[in-house]
């Protein structure tokens, strides 16, 4: 009895340290979301005979990529994918006369990037959806306005993204996950010693007198 009870305690630590893990991730990834800044970047751009960019994002199928604009920052990645010559440029100014389509994508989270959304504007079938569908793809309006000017925010609405980015997700869970059994662990860790030393059971907290099994759950004291 003493080991199931031993082995159902060990899975509840592991199931509450899980869930401890994701919720941490989540929250560690909307802080960045929201206060999160860029420290660099870099556009790459598609001229003449040269090959297209290769972003790390990629596009949805048929487009013909020209630029490619990255930022990055600690927690925080924005990609700026198009079919423009040069961002910021429109149809008419367009030297092929193409399809001028823009896609944003935005990472959030540490360690790693766990959290993703898409940007205002990104022209995409998904843009045009409603409700919680919507959310997935450009996470949830928070009704911030965004940091005006300059490469650390420019352009960014402040938004809470619920859509995962694997690995990152799994992997910041499972540091998150970690931190929280070790520390939960070491509490109750600390409780049973404190129990013991003062005659009580180590589960249950029950007065056993000296006993060598508790008689209110049944847990063998070592006495």
């Amino acid at each position: 009895m003493q080991r199931n009870g031993t082995m159902a305690r060990r899975v509840r630590v592991g199931l509450v340290s899980l869930g401890a893990g994701v919720a941490l991730t989540v929250a560690v990834a909307w802080g960045f979301a929201l206060l999160g800044t860029f420290s660099g970047g870099r556009l790459h751009v598609s001229y003449g005979g040269d090959g297209p960019p290769r972003p790390v994002i990629l596009p949805p199928e048929g487009w013909d990529i020209a630029t490619w604009r990255e930022l990055h920052g600690v927690g925080l990645r924005m990609d700026m994918v198009s079919e423009r010559e040069w961002i910021g440029s429109s149809l008419i100014l367009s030297l092929n006369g193409g399809p001028q389509r823009t896609v944003t994508h935005y990472r959030a989270g540490f360690p790693f990037l766990a959290l993703r959304w898409l940007g205002e504007g990104s022209d995409v079938p998904e843009q045009d959806t409603t409700g919680i569908a919507r959310a997935w793809w450009m996470g949830i309006d928070v009704g911030l306005p965004a940091r005006a000017g300059g490469v650390p925010r420019s352009g960014i609405e402040p938004r809470l993204p619920v859509r995962p980015a694997w690995p990152g997700f799994a992997l910041n869970t499972l540091v998150y996950g970690t931190a929280a059994f070790g520390v939960i662990t070491s509490v109750g860790g600390i409780r049973r010693s404190r129990r013991r030393r003062h005659g009580l059971c180590v589960r249950c907290g029950y007065d056993v007198g000296g006993l060598a099994v508790c008689p209110e759950c049944g847990t063998a004291t070592g006495r």
